[in-house]
């Protein structure tokens, strides 16, 4: 009866089961911090993206108003600048 059976005692009569330690208990803190803080990451740029997507179908009449502002403004502009061009050589001209 001496015998200890070394399966079901550990040493010094302690009887609590060897845990085996986790994979993340054998992890150093920049290696827990690279593999969570990177998918983290990862999480919040797809969750951003989806934003962005449903922010854009959601506000499409905005997006498609100031393009087509932006479009008429450009082509808008060469008469402006064409008659502040003629105004300039006009107030410039000899005899004026």
């Amino acid at each position: 009866m001496d015998s200890q059976r070394s399966d079901l005692c550990n040493r010094m009569g302690d009887n609590e089961a060897k845990k085996e330690k986790k994979e993340e208990d054998k992890m150093t803190v920049d290696t827990y911090l690279n593999k969570y803080t990177s998918e983290d990451n990862a999480s919040f740029e797809e969750l951003a993206a989806l934003h962005l997507k449903k922010e854009r179908i959601r506000n499409a009449w905005m997006y498609e108003a100031e393009e087509r502002h932006n479009k008429e403004l450009v082509t808008r502009g060469a008469e402006p600048i064409k008659a502040a061009d003629e105004q300039l050589m006009i107030a410039s001209a000899p005899g004026h």
